[in-house]
């Protein structure tokens, strides 16, 4: 891969992998594939497959559509249309959308319910959630709902940048799972009331005053996420900043 350009999430080196393609390409693959690269995005199709664990059970173009689409997903891909990822994401979903052909025949892959009866249902289907479709079973789930339309979007944007931040370390570390990403992930995949939620809007809430009245990029966003957690957990277990576990 040569997708490059986004910055480092962290210092701390990934673990990483020699794969670099999807290890046994299926029928639905390769129609996806002669499809993207018609459009000329077979680069981040790819990446994409990889980075989410793409199957015979999990196409996931239809479902990373789904969560890109939403009008505030559409805002978020606005205004973070400077990182060379996020415009390959938004040239991704665009396709996919005016394609119909294909988005009838690769639909987003509906929840179960709550997020556990997702997490089974994903696993009956083969998903590895720990390991390899922690990604997918993030946005297979629908996003929690928010107090606030505000705190809705920086949900979604959260999502979204953990989203760019795997594919990133995909293409430019080689590296398909990530703990410090999966630890988020599944911090994420979580049902309405859970506590995590308590953790998390805290967390953006310092991260929107950081950037505070300056333009809503995606690097203003990640120095913000960052700046937020390393205040809020100080002395504290990080929760985006991890170590390995």
């Amino acid at each position: 891969m040569t997708i490059n350009g986004t910055q480092d999430w962290h210092s701390v080196e990934p673990q990483a992998t020699d794969n670099t393609t999807v290890r046994q390409p299926t029928p639905q693959y390769d129609t996806l594939h002669t499809w993207a690269k018609d459009a000329q995005l077979s680069e981040v199709f790819e990446l994409t497959a990889l980075t989410f664990g793409f199957s015979k059970h999990f196409t996931v173009i239809g479902n990373l559509n789904q969560e890109l689409s939403h009008p505030e997903s559409l805002e978020i891909l606005a205004a973070w249309s400077n990182n060379p990822l996020v415009a390959l994401l938004s040239d991704l979903r665009q396709a996919f959308t005016d394609s119909s052909d294909i988005a009838i025949e690769f639909p987003a892959l509906p929840h179960a319910g709550n997020s556990d009866q997702t997490k089974k249902k994903l696993r009956d289907l083969g998903a590895s959630i720990e390991k390899r479709h922690f990604l997918l079973c993030l946005i297979v789930n629908p996003l929690a709902i928010a107090n606030t339309e505000e705190q809705y979007a920086l949900r979604r944007a959260l999502r979204i940048w953990l989203i760019v931040q795997a594919l990133d370390h995909a293409a430019n570390r080689r590296c398909l799972s990530d703990k410090r990403i999966q630890k988020v992930a599944s911090f994420l995949t979580q049902n309405t009331h859970h506590n995590n939620w308590l953790i998390i809007d805290k967390t953006l809430e310092r991260a929107k005053r950081h950037v505070a009245l300056q333009p809503f990029t995606f690097d203003r966003f990640t120095l913000g996420v960052c700046a937020a957690e390393a205040r809020f957990w100080h002395n504290k277990p990080k929760i985006f900043r991890q170590q390995d576990v």
